[in-house]
């Protein structure tokens, strides 16, 4: 007895030279386990020998279509789900399914699990399972919108994704993006700076990403828009607006060269305190014309101390 799908997402049984189609509906349990809750008489299933659930369960994976595919392991068989991602939230997937030939009836499979980037920069879905969880890698390449959010379109009627979260930057050769509402789901981008020399007015940081693998791979720039500010203890936040004008701060330290007089140059360091190859330089003009205060501020800090460079800003 082995079980296939037809193109109407309908249930199949292959028994011997037999092929018999079974009607029902797809879900997901909380178990991440895909069931079929059949919609036939029970003298039909008793017949059959079918009962009025079947459950599946083995390893989910995405084909190149973005179709949802478990390969069951009891009974053997592989189940291809044809529909759409419509939703991509904190720590679950939600995949769209139409089913039946004459009606049809949306189902809505919502798998749980974690979202990560993996080292070719792709995004993937873990699929939580018992022992080990199942990896649905989204193969095609992801943007950034607009609203500074990370987007993935695949290639099905360019269907859309967006990803609600926000930008982090803790170590110099690593981007993250974190997903709201989770503590564990998040992107950590590899990447490379654009331009470690910034120039405040301009209001961006640029890195030089790539995504994919072999020739599939694709090289893009990621900028990120904000406005810079000095905090009050002479930190750095880089205030960046996200979808429906959220606002928020990516926070740094500095340390400060002082030495020039036409210039004030900033190294960032993290929250962590990771040197982040990131170097921020302020004309004296711009500063005494746009933040006075500050300029002051970092003028007395380096009477004070009687050094020239090296002075470290804290939190």
């Amino acid at each position: 007895m082995r079980f296939a799908t037809d193109k109407s997402n309908q249930l199949i049984l292959r028994r011997k030279k037999e092929k018999i189609a079974i009607k029902g509906s797809f879900s997901v349990d909380s178990k991440n386990r895909l069931i079929y809750l059949v919609n036939q008489d029970a003298g039909w299933r008793r017949k059959r020998g079918i009962g009025k659930k079947i459950v599946f369960e083995g390893i989910w994976r995405l084909n190149q279509d973005h179709d949802l595919i478990l390969s069951a392991s009891q009974p053997d068989s592989e189940l291809a789900l044809r529909g759409k991602i419509i939703s991509a939230s904190a720590n679950t997937l939600v995949f769209a399914v139409e089913s039946g030939e004459e009606q049809r009836a949306l189902r809505l499979l919502q798998l749980k699990g974690i979202w990560q980037a993996n080292s070719a920069n792709q995004i993937v879905f873990q699929v939580e399972k018992r022992f080990s969880p199942d990896n649905l890698v989204f193969n095609a390449s992801w943007q950034v919108n607009q609203n500074q959010q990370v987007v993935y379109t695949y290639r099905k009627k360019a269907q859309a994704v967006v990803f609600q979260g926000f930008w982090q930057i803790d170590s110099r050769n690593h981007l993250a993006y974190v997903l709201s509402g989770s503590s564990n789901s998040r992107f950590d981008f590899k990447v490379a700076l654009e331009s470690p020399s910034i120039y405040p007015k301009a209001g961006q940081i640029r890195y030089r990403i790539g995504i994919g693998l072999g020739q599939q791979r694709k090289e893009r720039i990621i900028s990120l828009f904000g406005a810079w500010k000095f905090s009050r203890n002479l930190g750095l936040s880089f205030e960046m607006e996200y979808a429906k004008g959220i606002l928020r701060s990516l926070e740094f330290g500095a340390q400060a060269d002082l030495t020039d007089r036409d210039k004030i140059i900033l190294g960032l360091i993290s929250k962590n305190g990771n040197q982040l190859g990131i170097s921020l330089t302020y004309s004296r003009k711009f500063l005494e014309n746009n933040q006075a205060e500050a300029f002051a501020r970092l003028k007395r800090m380096q009477k004070e101390s009687g050094l020239d460079f090296g002075i470290r800003i804290p939190f």
